[in-house]
């Protein structure tokens, strides 16, 4: 969440402060500080109501920015890219992301961006950032940073610079399951062939039995 501040304590809303109530479109303030100020005025219970009410304002105002931002994809994409964004605001503890952030994905997915020579889906992303995450915190765990926000962009920045290799790790692994499958494939066939051999013996075996009875 970027440049919102509280209207009552006058501080600024941290990136990834979830406790946050909203009214009407732009007043903003940490729920605490909402709760504290009303109580002046009402009871906890109901003060406690409008609060709640107040904070699921804010948590749909960010779903319905959210949907904007995707608005524009076909639901295959919009269900990767949906996916990508809940794991970020998941594993770094963010509340919102900036729009900025929606239009660089657009030219990343697109091969746009002046950090990508092609197209990267959200999909690809999802799936460096799950294998390269405790790489990722390790090495930045002696980092400063100002909010999980500004550390996002810098594994964000590191994950790009790891698409090479995973192109590479995912053209192996594409290779290691087509030798799997034509192994299986030629397992299958010879459990076949044994199969219809053991058939045929035992077909045999039958066609002498039955002839010696008739004798």
């Amino acid at each position: 969440m970027a440049n919102k501040i509280c209207r009552i304590c006058r501080q600024k809303i941290k990136s990834n402060d979830k406790e946050v109530v909203l009214k009407g479109k732009v007043w903003y303030a940490h729920k605490k500080c909402f709760i504290n100020k009303e109580i002046e005025f009402l009871d906890i219970k109901n003060v406690q109501k409008i609060a709640d009410k107040l904070h699921q304002n804010f948590l749909d105002r960010r779903e319905i920015k959210q949907k904007e931002h995707l608005s524009g994809l076909n639901k295959e994409l919009y269900d990767k890219r949906d996916e990508f964004v809940k794991w970020i605001y998941s594993t770094y503890s963010l509340s919102v992301l900036p729009k900025s952030f929606f239009i660089r994905m657009n030219n990343i997915e697109k091969g746009k961006d002046k950090q990508v020579n092609e197209p990267i889906s959200s999909e690809d992303l999802l799936m460096i950032f799950r294998l390269r995450k405790g790489k990722l915190f390790a090495y930045t765990k002696d980092k400063k940073f100002k909010n999980n926000l500004q550390m996002f962009y810098y594994h964000f920045a590191m994950v790009l610079g790891m698409y090479d290799s995973y192109k590479q790790y995912k053209e192996k692994a594409k290779y290691e399951q087509e030798k799997i499958e034509q192994l299986q494939d030629i397992d299958n066939t010879t459990a076949d062939y044994m199969a219809t051999t053991v058939r045929n013996i035992n077909n045999n075996k039958k066609e002498v039995i039955d002839f010696s009875d008739e004798e």
